[in-house]
């Protein structure tokens, strides 16, 4: 069920209906409940695949939380890792084996015909918010080991942790130190949080539906084969993804956020205000928020960050970028992706003690030629930035690797071909998007629970309405799910 779908609607009131005349642990019996089949509309057999995975994961980080053996927290972790690899990677470590041995029985037509023989299915299936849920368990595994968790918690939260169904699918990735505090008091209706998740709702639907939906037409011709593009259209393509996947998986998160927040539950931030950020570095600290913060503390840290020496701590930032676009997917532009970025962040990182717009700590000053100076340093880094980001999303959104090059080329050749149409769609929907990072940059989430707060959220219902109404397209796949 997507959260744009009628029938999650139904789903969503029947459960809100039922939530709030339940009282203590029966709250979290059907949010567990709920949330399995919420799940289970998407595929029971794979349902069963993770309640498996997860009655697994309990009853051994239970016994870890008692006993700090090695040998239980390697196997925790070889688990999680065993089952996101085989379902999402699987495919491409058996095409890298046959680019390297060109031994006819790895080709992956050969694999699926064994498999279609052996089990019916055509070929390995990608469990849905695989690499989501093995985040999660990953983390409170991590966690328990290192002792940063300091209590047992019971079946049931540790249950309603992992499955809870308005991050199950596309995140934010929570952590133990993000979610059970809030378990172990009562939940009682709030009227801050109540405006606040309406709000955050509607702004969700506008994101996504509106802004991130329409565009998806405009840009995916030229991304199919930009060859047959001008220059022009080259970058029509990337500045109107960039739009599409901000819109696209930031509304996802309002809506998860308000949705949570109609539950009496907060869910962290996922994004705070990337595109107003005028370097590489900080920009990542703010895209996709719970995943940038769990690949710094789960992988940069472990190996060294950057705390090693100078070379070696380039090389970390290099290797956690690069694992973090394989999270992405098991595509060879994924991992280039991941790469670009990381050696921007490193490059950037060495050349801002000679180029001080590239520096995240500049100094204002106190006369006008030095804050003239400050201007033109912060327009000069924002560019740069938005350049990085741009060249990632020609990888990020492109089929294959050719593709993207071909992209990247004609963006910067001047070359001629077709003239898409859609600058206006893209621009308008650009400046919307600047808008809405504003206001996470002063985060802003609703109006204030009073009568005149209500007044505006009922007009600013009525606007969603009827924009809604107007400008809803085709509804396309949230572009997370995929991951």
């Amino acid at each position: 069920m997507k959260f744009t779908s009628i029938s999650f609607a139904f789903f969503f009131l029947l459960v809100y209906i039922l939530y709030w005349n339940f009282r203590g642990k029966s709250k979290l019996v059907l949010l567990i409940i709920a949330s399995v089949l919420f799940y289970s509309a998407w595929s029971p057999l794979f349902t069963l695949h993770f309640l498996a995975i997860a009655v697994v994961n309990y009853i051994l980080v239970m016994k870890l939380f008692e006993n700090k053996s090695k040998v239980l927290f390697y196997s925790i972790l070889i688990l999680d890792v065993g089952n996101l690899f085989f379902f999402k990677y699987f495919y491409l470590f058996l095409d890298f084996l046959f680019k390297v041995t060109r031994l006819e029985f790895l080709q992956t037509n050969n694999f699926n015909g064994w498999i279609e023989s052996w089990s019916g299915f055509p070929s390995i299936l990608l469990p849905l918010a695989i690499s989501f849920y093995s985040f999660v368990f990953i983390a409170y595994a991590v966690d328990t080991y290192n002792g940063k968790i300091e209590q047992k918690e019971g079946f049931l939260e540790y249950f309603t942790f992992i499955f809870y169904f308005p991050h199950l699918v596309a995140g934010p990735i929570i952590r133990h130190s993000d979610f059970f505090y809030q378990l172990r008091n009562a939940i009682r209706p709030d009227s801050v949080k109540v405006f606040q998740g309406i709000y955050l709702i509607l702004q969700g639907l506008l994101k996504k539906i509106v802004i991130a939906d329409n565009i998806f037409p405009i840009i995916q011709p030229i991304y199919t084969d930009p060859s047959l593009y001008d220059w022009t259209s080259g970058w029509l393509a990337v500045l109107g993804f960039s739009v599409r996947v901000y819109c696209d998986f930031s509304g996802y998160t309002d809506m998860a956020r308000g949705l949570s927040k109609l539950l009496g539950l907060e869910l962290p931030e996922n994004f705070l205000a990337p595109f107003l950020t005028t370097n590489v570095r900080e920009l990542w600290k703010k895209w996709h928020y719970t995943l940038a913060t769990w690949i710094r503390d789960y992988l940069y840290f472990p190996m060294g960050g950057s705390k090693s020496s100078p070379i070696r701590n380039q090389f970390n930032l290099f290797v956690a970028f690069t694992l973090g676009g394989l999270w992405h997917g098991a595509n060879y532009t994924y991992i280039i992706w991941g790469a670009w970025n990381g050696f921007m962040v490193a490059i950037e990182r060495e050349l801002s003690h000679y180029l001080p717009f590239l520096n995240s700590n500049l100094d204002k000053g106190d006369t006008n030629k030095t804050r003239i100076r400050y201007a033109f340093y912060l327009i000069l880094g924002f560019v740069f930035t938005q350049w990085v980001w741009l060249i990632g999303c020609a990888f990020f959104n492109s089929e294959n690797i050719e593709i993207a090059y071909h992209l990247i080329i004609s963006m910067h050749s001047f070359q001629s071909g077709i003239k898409a149409k859609g600058w206006e769609m893209v621009t308008y929907s650009l400046i919307l998007t600047f808008g809405f990072n504003y206001l996470q940059k002063i985060k802003w989430e609703g109006f204030k629970p009073n009568i005149l707060g209500l007044i505006y959220l009922f007009l600013f219902g009525l606007f969603c309405m009827l924009v809604l109404g107007l400008y809803s397209p085709e509804t396309a796949e949230f572009i997370y799910f995929q991951f």
